[in-house]
């Protein structure tokens, strides 16, 4: 890949409290009560349900939303939200698509370490938005999965944490990101994509160690864990086994959430929504949220991650009622607002 460039370097060493790492994409939403969820065939991969429209049919679209997303854009714009000094590291290609990126970061507070190549497209994506909220994306990663870590100005970025999300499959990157992060006592959540599972517990298993919080949906969780979706506790257990001691976070969509730390498992239902819109970014929300409880801490115990819990809930609510990715993240303020004060909790002891 030629013609790489960089952000301009600081002239000295900046000081973060978390940096993100990820993908950074445009996204179209195109929203219709004509999208059809049906019952999929034993086939169809997933969530056992299929997005269908006519074939040959023009479809009219009631809405759409051209925004951000990406998972290094959606974190960043989260913690940045919070009060938290956030800086991204991702890839674009060239024009315009990567200048409407940078100018949204920048207008959220974010730092931006971006390496552009000008002959490739910024990652984009399209989505498909039923009327309750489901969706279908259809991605080109572009140049959002050509991060090359060797061009990441290291020297100049300090971090309490680094947030890590899908690198399209870029493993070596990964490795990279966490190698640093490993030796310079830096605090790593991991949120991997299908692509980065694909590669099996066995072949992810050093990264896997190196990390603090491991961030998996159930689907995800199934094909890390290699069962079959609908066995829960099966897939939670194994993996628990396979991270060995992580602090294991399985979202779980409508049905809430699993956390593993230490000898507890915490589960928790979702905050009800006034209305399922989008549930694109909801992850990102979830994620950044709860690791928002453990950037203001030293030290967790069991109040702190069911504070965890209910800020990662809030925020990934918040989300799903609101086309794209970012529209609804929250504020710190917005945090402690009467309506995410109380969400159901129980822990058990796993042992």
């Amino acid at each position: 890949m030629k013609s790489v460039f960089n952000s301009p370097t600081p002239t000295k060493p900046q000081q973060y409290d978390v940096i993100t790492f990820g993908a950074a994409t445009i996204d179209v939403f195109l929203r219709s009560s004509e999208f059809s969820v049906v019952k999929a065939g034993a086939a169809m991969p997933g969530s056992g349900k299929a997005e269908c429209v006519p074939l040959g049919a023009k479809i009219e679209v009631r809405d759409m939303t051209i925004a951000t997303g990406g998972g290094a854009t959606n974190n960043a714009v989260s913690f940045s939200r919070k009060g938290f000094r956030t800086a991204a590291v991702f890839s674009v290609g060239g024009a315009i698509n990567a200048d409407s990126i940078l100018g949204d970061l920048k207008k959220e507070g974010v730092d931006t370490y971006e390496q552009r190549y000008p002959e490739l497209y910024s990652g984009y994506s399209v989505i498909l938005v039923t009327m309750g909220g489901e969706r279908t994306i259809l991605t080109h990663r572009g140049a959002s999965k050509f991060l090359n870590t060797a061009l990441v100005p290291w020297n100049h970025m300090n971090a309490k944490w680094a947030y890590l999300s899908s690198l399209g499959g870029n493993i070596d990157a990964v490795r990279a990101i966490m190698d640093h992060a490993a030796a310079n006592h830096i605090g790593i959540a991991w949120n991997p994509g299908s692509v980065e599972l694909h590669y099996g517990a066995e072949k992810l298993e050093d990264l896997l160690h190196k990390t603090a919080v491991l961030f998996v949906n159930e689907e995800e969780a199934a094909l890390l864990a290699n069962e079959h979706m609908g066995n829960t506790n099966v897939i939670f257990s194994k993996l628990q086994r396979i991270s060995k001691g992580v602090l294991l976070v399985m979202t779980r969509g409508p049905q809430g959430v699993m956390v593993s730390h230490e000898r507890a498992v915490y589960s928790a239902g979702i905050f009800k929504e006034r209305e399922a819109v989008d549930r694109t970014g909801a992850g990102d929300a979830f994620g950044s949220g709860f690791v928002s409880a453990l950037l203001e801490v030293g030290a967790w115990n069991a109040d702190i991650i069911k504070e965890a819990i209910r800020r990662g809930s809030a925020n990934g609510t918040s989300v799903l009622e609101k086309i794209g990715a970012k529209a609804g993240l929250l504020t710190r303020e917005a945090l402690n607002d009467e309506r995410w004060k109380e969400l159901p909790i129980t822990v058990n002891d796993a042992s």
